[in-house]
């Protein structure tokens, strides 16, 4: 899902909930025999994080998809979204910079169930 701008004027605070802007790179990462793929949602790829979650892909068992966002936080724990970039342009490798982060949103499908279709 792609978030949209709205007002949140007049919704129910116990029916809705709401997420802050996370100020990343969003991403789909799949993870097989040991690998992690990422692609960003305009189907680029971010072969620079190639190896920069492995212990996501040494946790996972089977075959797995999941969406989420890369970020870098900041001193004070906030997303900064000018350091992600850098650290992009340095392919990862700028020891100046924060590390890299993922928050996983949803996961999509695992050992090659698509879980969008499935019926909850």
């Amino acid at each position: 899902m792609i978030p949209t701008a709205g007002s949140i004027t007049g919704l129910p605070s116990d029916k809705w909930a709401f997420e802050g802007k996370w100020d990343g790179y969003r991403v789909t990462v799949a993870v097989e025999g040991g690998q992690t793929r990422l692609v960003s949602r305009n189907g680029n790829t971010m072969e620079w994080l190639s190896d920069g979650f492995p212990g996501l892909a040494q946790a996972l068992e089977v075959p797995t998809v999941l969406d989420g966002e890369i970020v870098v936080p900041g001193p004070d724990g906030v997303p900064e979204f000018a350091a992600l970039a850098k650290q992009a342009a340095a392919g990862g490798q700028d020891p100046a910079i924060g590390p890299v982060h993922l928050f996983v949103f949803d996961v999509l499908e695992v050992d090659g169930v698509d879980l969008r279709t499935q019926d909850w």
